[in-house]
Formats: structure tokens, sequence, C-alpha cells
């Protein structure tokens, strides 16, 4: 999900949604009464055969998602680091999303934008790093994070203008060590692996640890972390809950 602040206690939420069809969900949110109410406005559709895994938006009201796996790419494919994804954007008039050539990459996962829309921030958790990407021109790289000691899934812009990333320990040696050839998606989700969550300076790429947490069954494999009213908040893909701790 990505939601962008507008005026007057309104929001725009976009939500990636899976089943019925593949799509971004679009909804207003209006936080100005007692309790916030929401108002579905419309959808995105995905190019077909294709499903979106994070979107992000622009301030003229321009999206753009990642695509994990095109067709016939594997997790296998990620691991060795193959591209496997790409992201594609869609603009209000336009028929549909288009590919940002230039942005593949080895599971294109977690995407986000900067304040003025000139950069675009994407996760490759194949190469377990961050990439920024030029919006005027995709296809060129500007920087990005060293390799992570974990696998970074989601990436959200934080009030300071950092970006907060989290996701899985590579050093787990009772999963088997870092994610590789040895692995397979089913054993990555089942296997509990400790939490390490990243501020990351998007004008230098350098990263400082918010918060890491050892393996447990009851709560492990992290995929977001954010940070509100003095608290770092931690959600996972594995579990039914969220977790918390003060910063």
């Amino acid at each position: 999900m990505s939601l962008r602040a507008g005026a007057s206690g309104h929001s725009t939420l976009y939500a990636v949604a899976h089943g019925a069809r593949e799509s971004i969900e679009v909804f207003d949110v209006d936080a100005s009464g007692e309790r916030p109410a929401i108002a579905w406005i419309g959808c995105v559709p995905m190019p077909e055969g294709l499903a979106a895994n994070s979107v992000a938006s622009f301030a003229d009201g321009s999206i753009v998602a990642t695509v994990l796996l095109m067709p016939g790419k594997t997790f296998a494919d990620s691991v060795a680091k193959r591209p496997t994804g790409a992201v594609y954007e869609w603009s209000p008039g336009k028929h549909g999303f288009e590919l940002i050539k230039g942005s593949e990459l080895p599971s294109n996962n977690g995407i986000e934008v900067s304040a003025d829309g000139r950069e675009i921030f994407v996760v490759s958790s194949g190469f377990q790093t961050i990439v920024a990407l030029a919006h005027a021109n995709p296809t060129k790289q500007l920087r990005t994070t060293r390799p992570l000691p974990f696998t970074p899934d989601n990436v959200h812009r934080a009030e300071d203008g950092r970006l907060l990333t989290a996701g899985m320990k590579n050093d787990e040696p009772q999963c088997g060590g870092a994610p590789g050839p040895q692995h397979d998606l089913a054993k990555l989700s089942t296997c509990p692996r400790g939490t390490i969550g990243m501020a990351i300076d998007p004008s230098t790429m350098k990263d400082t640890v918010l918060v890491e947490t050892t393996a447990n069954p009851s709560f492990s494999n992290a995929t977001m972390v954010l940070t509100f009213d003095g608290q770092i908040w931690i959600g996972t893909f594995s579990g039914d809950r969220v977790a918390h701790e003060a910063l």
C-alpha cells in the first residue's frame, strides 16, 4: 500500500490487489472526522498475466508498480541474480501501465519515489539492494546501496526523508544460511528468520540500523518497517500480527 497526503484531511490510498483481478485499487481516505472513512475511487488493471508487488505514487496522480516475477521467470533466477521483474508506470489519461525500460532487476520488490518526483527507489530482493533510478531517464541507475545483510522487501519514505526498509536476516544457520540455490520459497516462508530494519539516506544510500531481532516462531520473516510517534512498527508475510517497540 502507498498513502499520499492531500488537502483538508483527505489522502489517496493505493493498494495492490490480487484475486478477482490483478490491479492497483485507489481509495479516498477522509481523516477529517472523529474516525477515518474510506471510499473506493477506481482501479488501474495490471497488464494481462502480470501481478503487481508494490506501488508508489507521484503528485500528479501517476503511479509506479513493481512486478516481482515476469512470465517464465522463477525464484531460482532471482537467487542467481538474473533479472526477473520490472517497474511499470501509469499516468492519468493513459490507457494502461507501460514498462519502464531499464528497470529490470532480480526480484523487483518494494518501490518508493522521492519527494520531488525526480527519482524512483526500487528494492531488488535478488541483489539485496535498493536502487535509485532517474524518473526522467529510468535506464540510468543513479545510486545503489551496498548489498544489505538481509533480504529487503518493502520500502517507504519516512517523514525525515529517509527510506525505511526491512527484511529477513541472511545469517540464519538453522535455515540453511543465506538464501541461495539450496532453498525454495516454501522453505524460506516457514523457517523463522530474524529481522533487520534500516533507514537509508536517499542522497548517499548509506544505511543505519533501526531495529534488529532474533528469530521468533511467533513473529519472524519481516517485510516492512515504519516509524511513527516514537515507535517502530514491523510487518511480516508469515504472521497474523504486527510488532512494535520504542525508537
